[in-house]
């Protein structure tokens, strides 16, 4: 199963970097947790100690964050439902609200490619489908709805709105990607294998099969990389759909028992930061064990189509700074550069990166030296919400 590096007791960040601002200084904001109840707040980011917090409670507007292009007003997207809350980054005061009327889905990712067009993509569960919402939030209205089905399983940004992965709604079958930008929605089947198989009758513990593939978009020349566990990457042009299956010359990540499980980000210059877990459940001396062994972390490039090792201890990567975060919630953090040398690591279970900080527990880290600034309070709680799309809940 996909892992998140930081829980919801520990740490979540919004960065954002005003024109004005210096990068060494982003501004940052995190959903401050107050006996339960949370309220957005701005973070002093050498100790995330709240320097202000928001008069109206976040309630279940706390998911999938997107930034307006000016970094202004800051989106976030309901986990009860289709809907969006825009609140000024400066006053922390709320702008507007938009709600779609549709029961039983809920926001996954969004992206605000353009100032007057914000694109949200929902997930529903029965049927499984990813409801796309254009929303004007200037005017706080809903511009246009297109509804897709299949059973979403990874999202990224692209240059002007999202691209979700999906899967079949039941099973395991053809994958398709599903590129929707504030006008158009486009649908494109892949040469890759994804979904989830449940057994019919049985008799005992329920072990189904999963195959779970990684995206990684390059939003700047208009390609995605589905990258499945068995040494494939198909890469596909945005704008025609037009897909090349690629073997890799190394293979990827080993297969799982009964099921891989993969998540990837794109770097840059032709380089993906691909890892995942190996899901398994057996029955051994009549106890049934349900886990999950690392995949590892590997570079994948593009260009050549070759794969490097770097972590084969990681279930879990954090791009930040120039910097991969290999992550496997017991083993330590351990810091790579891009060419896979070892920069720093150290104890923790979770890592987060925002401008040059990163926290790693209750320390602050100044990147990319590593070199440890403090360390912050346990008290008060917040909730993880990165704005650059690395941490959609699908």
């Amino acid at each position: 199963m996909r892992t998140w590096v930081a829980a919801a007791s520990a740490l979540a960040i919004l960065t954002v970097t005003t024109a004005t601002a210096a990068p060494t200084a982003p501004l940052l904001l995190g959903i401050v947790l107050d006996g339960g109840q949370g309220h957005l707040g701005r973070l002093d980011p050498d100790t995330l100690h709240p320097l202000r917090t928001s008069a109206f409670l976040t309630n279940s507007y706390a998911v999938a964050p997107a930034l307006s292009p000016d970094g202004a007003t800051v989106a976030l997207g309901s986990t009860s439902f289709i809907g969006v809350r825009l609140v000024d980054v400066d006053s922390l005061k709320l702008v507007n609200e938009v709600r779609l009327r549709l029961s039983g889905a809920h926001v996954a990712a969004s992206s605000w490619p353009a100032p007057d067009r914000l694109v949200i993509a929902a997930v529903h569960a029965n049927p499984a489908s990813v409801i796309f919402v254009t929303v004007d939030p200037a005017a706080k209205r809903v511009v246009r709805t297109r509804t897709v089905r299949g059973t979403a399983i990874d999202a990224a940004r692209t240059g002007d709105g999202l691209a979700v992965l999906l899967a079949p709604s039941v099973g395991i079958g053809q994958a398709r990607l599903a590129i929707a930008s504030a006008a158009r929605l486009r649908v494109w089947k892949l040469p890759i294998r994804a979904g989830r198989r449940w057994p019919g009758a049985h008799e005992g513990p329920l072990r189904g099969t999963q195959t779970i593939p990684a995206l990684a978009v390059d939003p700047s020349h208009g390609r995605g990389y589905v990258l499945d566990p068995s040494e494939h990457v198909a890469e596909d042009d945005l704008a025609t759909g037009k897909t090349q299956l690629h073997p890799l010359a190394k293979r990827a990540l080993a297969k799982g028992i009964n099921g891989p499980e993969r998540s990837a980000r794109w770097l840059g210059n032709g380089l993906i930061a691909l890892t995942g877990s190996n899901d398994h459940a057996r029955v051994t001396d009549g106890r049934y064990d349900i886990g999950a062994d690392p995949a590892g972390l590997e570079l994948v490039d593009v260009r050549d189509w070759t794969t490097r090792t770097v972590d084969p201890d990681a279930s879990d990567v954090v791009v930040g700074a120039g910097l991969l975060f290999a992550v496997n919630g017991s083993a330590p953090v351990r810091a790579y550069d891009y060419a896979g040398h070892l920069r720093f690591e150290l104890d923790g279970d979770w890592v987060q990166v925002a401008g040059n900080r990163a926290y790693v527990g209750n320390r602050v880290l100044e990147l990319p030296s590593g070199r440890v600034l403090g360390e912050t309070a346990t008290e008060p709680r917040v909730i993880v919400l990165p704005t650059d799309g690395s941490q959609f809940p699908l």
